[in-house]
């Protein structure tokens, strides 16, 4: 069993992993500690662990990033089984015992356990969900029933040597491709509930930052995927769940790190754009594909493509290069927005865009409370204010329910003031509008694109 530990610039963490990994319960471990290059006192750290323990070894490299030294790593192990634990991380003191028995008692490729995500002060920021496998490596992948992450994981070592399975060195984002590749090969693999990987998350790491080359990793790693998808003849029957996954993954590592003023998004952004065209045909628009496929990823996209928009005071009209269509001539910009009102800058840059004098509210929340003081300023007419409860009061409005309102809602607008549940209302507003034969113009963050 080989325990496979990168370092690289990581004095301040690698102490507390070490010490959870010489810990385990299960002692028949070899520990290779791969020194990747580098430049700090990581190495004199293992080589002290290594005069105490010697189950651990070290082996030295020139910078191959992440990737490369989890390679190294396969290349000099011994054993049967691996686990990779990232040098600023530490596990349960059970990890290794539960993953193995696991692995090989029930004859398994990949055993599966669950994580936390810690800060600095070692609060709990949430906990991953169980991986509920359906036995279809490709349908569990995209759709996030497999973490694409590596660490949380216990391989047979021949599942990469008998499919030629590497990491792509010097790459951000290199377990994306890889974990679908093991997947695909492995025969058997089950996760169980435990909660056994620490992933410390901190300041300035990898999932934390954006760069070009961050964008461009990125998106090398989808390619690969479509690549991958289309060698094995599966692209056409997964193409909508590949395309929304794609999304949801630019929405989680890379526009999530947008969300704070950065003076290089709008280069950032117009490269996400343009890397998002090429990894599709001109002939169709991944964007359509995703709003019909998977809604909630796309209006994920939606809400933070536009709020990396109004926090960074860049032109809205920037959405053209998702929709031409609805969007070419718009030129209005954003200015002097505050940071703790992007929901509500944000449904009024939707009104203003479409040109929207009168609007019926559909939410009776914080955000519409907000909404009714700026649309009054942007002299915005609120004719109404329904909710599912009527018990209440929104400023002056007496709030009603759908079925209720006295109001003539044929050819009016209505603005869905929630995200979370803005498909749900979407819908029970569609079947009402059906039901009486009205025409409702529904204004979301669901058709804002």
């Amino acid at each position: 069993m080989s325990v496979i530990i990168p370092i690289y610039n990581v004095e301040k963490y690698l102490k507390k992993c070490l010490d959870s990994v010489i810990k385990q319960s299960f002692k028949e471990i070899e520990i290779l500690i791969i020194n990747d290059g580098s430049p700090d006192n990581s190495l004199s750290i293992a080589r002290n662990y290594k005069e105490k323990d010697s189950r651990i070894k070290i082996i030295n490299q020139e910078n191959k990033g992440l990737g490369g030294a989890r390679n190294t790593g396969i290349k000099y192990s011994k054993t049967r089984y691996l686990i990779f634990i990232d040098s600023d991380d530490t596990i349960h003191p059970k990890m290794v015992e539960l993953l193995y028995n696991e692995a090989f008692y029930k004859k398994c490729d990949i055993v599966t356990c669950r994580y936390k995500r810690v800060n600095s002060s070692e609060e709990v920021l949430s906990i991953s969900p169980k991986e509920y496998s359906v036995n279809n490596p490709i349908s569990d992948f995209m759709t996030s029933n497999i973490s694409l992450m590596v660490c949380n994981k216990i391989y047979k070592k021949n599942l990469f040597i008998e499919n030629k399975i590497f990491f792509p060195e010097k790459r951000f984002y290199e377990d994306q491709f890889v974990t679908l590749q093991l997947f695909f090969y492995s025969k058997k693999n089950l996760s169980i509930e435990n909660i056994l990987y620490n992933w410390f998350v901190r300041e300035n790491s990898i999932t934390q930052s954006i760069s070009n080359k961050h964008i461009e990793d990125m998106f090398f790693s989808l390619s690969s995927i479509k690549n991958f998808l289309i060698d094995n003849s599966l692209f056409n029957r997964y193409e909508g769940f590949f395309y929304s996954r794609s999304l949801y993954i630019i929405t989680t590592h890379l526009l999530s790190s947008l969300c704070i003023f950065n003076i290089d998004t709008k280069i950032y952004l117009q490269l996400i754009l343009y890397k998002l065209s090429k990894l599709t045909t001109p002939q169709k628009d991944i964007i359509e594909i995703v709003k019909k496929e998977n809604p909630v990823y796309f209006i994920n996209f939606s809400y933070n493509f536009l709020k990396v928009i109004l926090i960074n005071k860049l032109d809205i009209g920037m959405i053209k290069f998702l929709d031409s269509k609805s969007l070419t001539n718009l030129e209005y910009k954003i200015k002097n927005i505050n940071i703790n009102e992007i929901d509500s800058e944000m449904f009024i840059s939707i009104l203003e865009y479409r040109n929207i004098k009168e609007v019926i509210l559909y939410g009776a929340g914080k955000l519409a409370s907000d909404l009714l003081k700026k649309l009054e300023k942007n002299r915005v007419k609120v004719l109404a204010v329904i909710d599912r409860n009527d018990s209440n009061f929104l400023n002056e409005f007496k709030v009603s329910k759908l079925e209720d309102i006295t109001l003539d809602l044929n050819n009016k607008n209505i603005l869905i003031t929630s995200i979370a549940y803005a498909i749900e209302i979407q819908n029970l507003i569609e079947n009402y509008a059906k039901k009486k034969n009205f025409n409702i113009n529904i204004l979301s963050i669901c058709n804002l694109f």
